[in-house]
């Protein structure tokens, strides 16, 4: 958990924020669970709903091209 705050802290993050990862990483769970206005969401199920709801969305590289795929395909 403290490195992860360390991550968030150092982006200068303000606000909610959602962590995309590609797929469910338990150590992640774990670590931002505590974190308040901080949620995780693998990106094989990802919303427009929680796109517009959190002010800064932070994608890993593979859940980005993940969902760059995905809105390609239609």
């Amino acid at each position: 958990t403290k490195d992860f705050v360390n991550v968030i802290n150092s982006l200068e993050l303000s606000g909610s924020t959602l962590v995309v990862s590609k797929a469910t990483d338990d150590n992640l769970a774990l670590a931002s669970r505590n974190i308040q206005k901080v949620d995780v969401q693998n990106s094989d199920v990802l919303n427009t709903y929680q796109l517009l709801r959190y002010d800064h969305l932070v994608f890993t590289r593979e859940a980005f091209e993940s969902v760059n795929n995905r809105v390609a395909q239609n």
